[in-house]
């Protein structure tokens, strides 16, 4: 008897809570509810655009330690030391793929670890990021290229000079996939975010679906279906920073979901990079 008034009492306060909301039926919007659901939305958005700043900082932080390890690499080149030098930076990271010296004749003259996509004496003069380079003779940030044993890659370009003379550069291949891979990983674990990286292009650079990265978002007939994602990319690419939604799979399954998205933009090496911050809001 004691547990039946126990129960009573609860609906019985249950019911004045609701009342006082002004749900008075289950057909009703409960303001309260309401106002609850529009309180979350604003922080989960809020730390959407923390995490997007975090994300900003520690994709700064990667470049530029890339960026710093070829200048180093550079003040060697002429040196008996160049190929120690380039193999002590190409340790310690495990999206670095190679480190090489190219002359400013577009060859190869040194490489650590041994790549089987190319040697030493190989001519990359005809690589387009190459030719820009050569020309340009600042620091560089690549596009996304395909590389000859298969999978993607990104390189970081610094110039090597002795006096006022060009003579080639430092290249830092690296795979954006695993260069992004941690951070989002725990940003997945932490709040249940996604991480997504393009082009001003729109080509993919980082998806947490790995058979994303190195598609191309616009004309991609896999997006055929959801004009949305088009729409967004669009945005995504004109705009430095923003948020949009659009409706696509759930990662790695065929329900169809909202998503939230906030990016912003990475500028280094003469390239821009958007990144961004997504999030599942709900069924379509």
């Amino acid at each position: 008897m004691k547990n039946a008034c126990s129960i009573l009492f609860v609906a019985f306060i249950a019911m004045a809570v609701l009342l006082s909301s002004g749900c008075t039926s289950t057909s009703e919007i409960c303001p309260a509810c309401e106002a609850a659901q529009t309180a979350d939305d604003s922080d989960s958005d809020s730390l959407m655009q923390s995490s997007l700043s975090e994300l900003q900082g520690e994709t700064y932080s990667g470049l530029d330690d890339l960026f710093s390890r070829a200048r180093i690499c550079a003040g060697s080149v002429g040196t008996a030391d160049l190929q120690e030098k380039i193999s002590e930076a190409a340790s310690g990271k495990d999206y670095i793929l190679t480190i090489a010296y190219i002359g400013s004749d577009g060859v190869l003259n040194a490489i650590s670890p041994e790549s089987g996509g190319i040697n030493v004496g190989d001519s990359l003069e005809y690589q387009d990021s190459v030719v820009r380079m050569n020309e340009n003779k600042t620091p560089l940030l690549t596009d996304l290229f395909e590389l000859k044993q298969g999978g993607y890659a990104a390189a970081v370009y610094y110039p090597v000079f002795s006096g006022d003379s060009y003579q080639g550069f430092i290249s830092i291949t690296f795979v954006p996939e695993t260069f992004f891979s941690k951070y989002a990983a725990e940003l997945k674990e932490e709040s249940g975010f996604e991480v997504m990286v393009l082009q001003t292009d729109g080509l993919i650079l980082y998806d947490p679906d790995e058979s994303e990265a190195g598609q191309q978002t616009f004309n991609n007939p896999a997006y055929e279906d959801f004009p949305g994602i088009i729409e967004a990319a669009e945005k995504v690419v004109k705009d430095w920073s923003g948020s949009c939604e659009y409706s696509y799979y759930a990662t790695g399954t065929k329900d169809e979901i909202v998503k939230k998205a906030f990016w912003s933009t990475v500028d280094t090496g003469g390239n821009e990079w958007r990144i961004m911050v997504i999030k599942n809001t709900g069924e379509e």
